[in-house]
């Protein structure tokens, strides 16, 4: 079955075709298989996308610049309870707190298991409040 990703209209590629992908690995040019997913709503992408691009800015020569844009983006980025009023929507709190400990990891240079934020606790309330428990 052939479908038109929901990313990019001018693309299509099968089912076959879809990969797991994340920030850190997207083998094409957007996220093909998340946008498919019915449970990631058009701000998660956007902050995915986001994500993508700081750790895109690291690999890239044009690092710096890139890199602090991406940064104050996501740091910008409303929480869930600053969007309370339009949506309860706990993928995207969880995404935005895990970027949000990227952040601070690269800030900080240290590994993730080295951060001591209370963002942590955060991202574990945020999950549980998710149904990804379904997949």
């Amino acid at each position: 079955m052939w479908i038109a990703a929901f990313c990019q209209s001018s693309r299509v590629i099968s089912d076959t075709d879809f990969r797991p992908e994340s920030p850190l690995y997207c083998p094409y040019d957007d996220f093909y298989s998340v946008c498919k997913s019915p449970l990631c709503s058009l701000k998660t992408l956007q902050l995915l996308r986001c994500v993508r691009s700081v750790v895109n800015s690291i690999l890239d020569d044009d690092h710096k610049f890139r890199y602090e844009t991406a940064r104050t983006e996501l740091i910008n980025m409303p929480s869930v309870v600053e969007l309370s009023q339009q949506t309860c929507d706990y993928i995207y709190e969880s995404c935005r707190l895990a970027a949000l400990l990227m952040i601070a990891a690269l800030d900080a240079r240290v590994p993730f298991a080295e951060l001591d934020t209370p963002l942590v606790g955060q991202l574990k309330s945020a999950m549980q409040k998710t149904a990804i428990g379904d997949y």
